[in-house]
């Protein structure tokens, strides 16, 4: 099962160089804006230290912090660097690629819905270079994500048109562009793909099966009892009507105090990288 399915993008929407345009995002990439009018970028840097054979060197040895200010042909700066490059005392708004937009403004603070209500609506107003909409719906944070870390989602999400792809990189001067320029054909879309085969598994096309089902499934097509507190659901109608794991009653089983801790302990492990 993937979690994220395909399509052929477009158009490309540089929702950060729109939001600067709109005066929500102050970027401070002066030296990157200067590099790049007189020509000197990352993509010229790398063909010609390639050519001159000291690539590897050139790389080894250059300052990240120099790094981070040279643009690429487009003048977009490195993602990994955006952050360093903005005028956050004057900035509102700011973007991640395929969606994801974060306000600085406290959510208690009394221009956060405010500018939120303004930004859904101007968003989804905009249009491509072929008139077609960008966006199918601005969403906030909290329709979409829920849990305990809740409070750390976007404060908006984009779900985006099919074919539309954006970026999340700052410096661009224009807003749309066309695919390709980037590497990037195709762009993700919500529906994904789900393929099974096996002695249990039956025929035909299920409907709305969610990446939660799979953990279940699988455990339930392994005869195991299926944790109370984990997300999805059995989805039988995958397997073969004659099969064990179809007519098999679904088992689940409560999780003690230890184990959860013990998922806990593993979680943060994982995050720390022990």
């Amino acid at each position: 099962m993937s979690d994220h399915g395909s399509n052929e993008i477009q158009t490309v929407f540089h929702i950060n160089s729109w939001l600067a345009d709109e005066g929500y995002l102050a970027l401070d990439s002066g030296v990157a804006t200067g590099l790049h009018r007189v020509g000197i970028n990352t993509d010229r840097l790398i063909r010609i230290a390639s050519r001159l054979g000291i690539r590897d060197v050139a790389e080894r040895v250059t300052p990240q912090r120099i790094i981070d200010t040279i643009p690429d042909e487009q003048g977009e700066i490195n993602r990994e660097s955006k952050t360093d490059n903005v005028d956050w005392e004057r900035t509102d708004v700011i973007a991640s690629g395929q969606g994801p937009i974060y306000l600085t403004a406290d959510r208690e603070d009394p221009a956060y819905d405010r500018l939120r209500d303004e930004l859904i609506t101007q968003l989804e107003g905009i249009t491509d270079q072929n008139g077609r909409e960008v966006v199918d719906a601005v969403l906030p944070g909290e329709e979409v994500y829920s849990g305990e870390f809740a409070d750390e989602a976007p404060d908006l999400v984009i779900d985006q048109t099919k074919g539309v792809h954006i970026p999340g990189s700052i410096g661009r001067d224009e807003v749309f562009s066309v695919p390709g320029e980037d590497g990037w054909r195709g762009e993700n879309k919500r529906h994904g793909l789900f393929a099974a085969t096996g002695p249990e598994i039956g025929q035909g096309q299920v409907e709305d099966l969610s990446v939660l089902d799979l953990a279940p499934t699988l455990l339930h097509l392994h005869d195991c009892a299926i944790p109370t507190d984990i997300d999805g659901s059995v989805r039988q109608s995958i397997f073969d009507e004659e099969s064990n794991a179809a007519s098999r009653t679904v088992e689940h089983r409560s999780v003690s105090a230890r184990e959860r801790e013990i998922r806990r302990i593993r979680q943060a492990a994982r995050k720390i990288g022990a």
